[in-house]
């Protein structure tokens, strides 16, 4: 993991411009939300992305990507009971 560090100068309206650089870094767009904690004792400020919608889309449409629609519950439901444990085919259900 790269750490990337750089000055900013809070402006007369307290905003903070955030570097194109950086931007470019964690793939940062107008609009994006963003989380403040304040550490008072060390003078720390951390920003956290609030993904959006879209980034949580993303994250999760390749879990659904990983399978198959089901189409025949009674097929689905068979070949489950068919598995013992760590996912191996139960030989003893087969002759049923």
């Amino acid at each position: 993991m790269q750490v990337m560090k750089t000055v900013v100068t809070l402006g007369s309206k307290g905003q903070l411009t955030v570097p194109a650089a950086v931007r470019e870094a964690l793939h940062l767009e107008r609009g994006d939300r963003f989380e403040i904690s304040i550490d008072e004792a060390a003078g720390a400020l951390t920003l956290t992305l609030i993904p959006g919608i879209e980034a949580l889309r993303r994250r999760i449409s390749g879990y659904a990507a990983l399978t198959e629609p089901v189409t025949d519950v009674d097929a689905c439901y068979h070949a489950h009971r068919r598995r013992g444990p760590g996912g191996r085919i139960d030989e003893s259900s087969l002759q049923s």
